[in-house]
């Protein structure tokens, strides 16, 4: 397929705008991640997600509790506990 002149022209004025019709919208509001001291965002990501698979294998925050006396009990922990398990970023639902 032949290429010409106008139908470069055509193509490149689309393009052309496209691109103003995308300057019309704000840029979008930076989120703050909250820093979990867990290294890079990469890092972080590969931690949760082998937080969730531990999780997973406990049926409820109680059970989890019982196996890890160690950890806080409070509704913190068990928010945290919760959205972890509710993201799927980090694993099967």
């Amino acid at each position: 397929m032949k290429l010409t002149k106008q139908r470069l022209r055509k193509i490149i004025k689309e393009e052309l705008q496209y691109t103003a019709d995308i300057d019309q919208y704000p840029e979008p509001e930076e989120i703050d991640q909250p820093d979990l001291g867990l290294g890079t965002p990469e890092e972080t990501l590969l931690t949760l997600m082998h937080v969730r698979k531990i999780l997973d294998r406990f049926g409820s925050f109680d059970e989890l509790a019982e196996a890890f006396p160690e950890i806080s009990h409070d509704a913190a922990i068990a928010r945290l506990v919760a959205a972890i398990k509710a993201n799927p970023m980090y694993g099967e639902q």
